[in-house]
């Protein structure tokens, strides 16, 4: 479901430009961490919230095209005190341009991304190919992608596209019932209905 347009959302993320990162020169503390975690399709910042209470020694970076959400992200995390988690509010497919050349990840999470349905959209997926070439710059070696989805076809696709591209699989669940950690929204959700969902962790070297 598409988040209503929030007049409010654009002016928080300016009034918190210290939490954003915009340019390479505007990351300026990443290094006094030693584990650095991508989240793209952050939504409302659920699972990053989740994570960075867990994982306090983790830099956390969200990814969100959607203005509304990462602002609603942002605010969450800034009224529960958390230090450690970041903000790119903009297409996945400039982080090059955003982020200093030597911040590495050690995964990338796409959590429930848009599987793109039309076969003419398959390049927008965060798991194409274009997307693929991004991650295999930004990860650090060995560093993995966790993709967890409900949508078959986009699974196996993506799970095709990895092979395809160098990543080798290192778990693979075509019936994901048990997470062994924090979870996002819609996992939470999935598995109270007993929905049937996937999930694929790959690495690149």
């Amino acid at each position: 479901m598409r988040q209503k347009y929030k007049p409010w959302a654009e002016p928080y993320l300016i009034a918190n430009k210290e939490r954003m990162i915009t340019s390479p020169s505007a990351v300026d503390n990443y290094s006094n961490y030693h584990q650095h975690i991508l989240e793209i399709g952050m939504g409302k910042g659920d699972f990053l919230l989740r994570m960075a209470k867990v994982y306090e020694e983790t830099y956390f970076v969200g990814v969100e095209l959607n203005k509304t959400c990462g602002a609603i992200a942002m605010k969450k995390i800034i009224e529960e005190n958390i230090p450690n988690v970041y903000f790119y509010i903009g297409n996945a497919s400039n982080l090059e341009e955003v982020l200093p050349s030597k911040m590495k990840f050690d995964a990338i999470y796409l959590n429930f991304p848009d599987p793109w349905p039309k076969i003419r959209h398959h390049k927008r997926r965060l798991t194409s190919k274009r997307f693929l070439d991004i991650y295999k710059k930004i990860l650090k070696p060995g560093g993995r992608v966790i993709l967890k989805t409900d949508h078959l076809e986009l699974f196996d696709d993506s799970v095709m596209t990895f092979e395809q591209e160098g990543f080798k699989i290192l778990a693979l669940e075509r019936n994901y019932l048990i997470s062994s950690g924090p979870m996002s929204n819609y996992e939470e959700k999935y598995m109270k209905i007993g929905k049937k969902m996937y999930k694929v962790e790959v690495s690149y070297d």
